[in-house]
This record gives structure tokens, sequence and C-alpha cells, in this order.
């Protein structure tokens, strides 16, 4: 990516909102996803980023779901689902 680019205002505006992201807890930053699987992009409240996808064991617990806004973790036998900060 060139350097001399600057990023849109919508893009730093958001980027850049105070508070978005609750720190004190696992939370999700993002989701990608293609005809064949999806990603999903978890922030631990140690800071710790994983890459996780359906069916994967993490020290985060059991992908047991990813949707278009949302992972399903199952650890301990206990579902919790994640949202986006936007989507919830």
């Amino acid at each position: 990516m060139p350097t001399d680019e600057q990023t849109n205002v919508a893009t730093a505006e958001a980027a850049t909102t105070p508070d978005l992201l609750p720190l004190h807890e696992t939370t999700l930053i993002g989701l990608n996803a293609d005809n064949t699987t999806s990603h999903a992009l978890l922030r631990t409240r140690a800071g710790r980023i994983f890459v996780v996808q359906t069916g994967q064991d993490t020290a985060l617990g059991h992908v047991i779901a990813i949707g278009e806004t949302y992972v399903v973790l199952r650890q301990r036998g206990k579902d919790t689902r994640i949202d986006l900060p936007l989507a919830a």
C-alpha cells in the first residue's frame, strides 16, 4: 500500500471511536467469508488475536458457528455468542 494514501474520514472515525470495544472480555473484531469457509477475528482481554473457523478448537473454546455478525463458542459445555460490537 502506498504511504501517501490517506484514510477516508468514515474509516478514521470508526477506527478511533473511544470505548467501542470492551477490553475486559473476548471481543469479535472482524469476520471474513468466502464460498467455502468463514473466519472470525477474536481479541482476548489480554489483547491476543485469534483467527478461527467453524469446528476449530481454540484456547477460547470450540467454535460452534460463525454468522454474519457473530461467533458461537462452546467452553466447558456452555455456549457463548459473541456479536460484533456495532451489530449488538
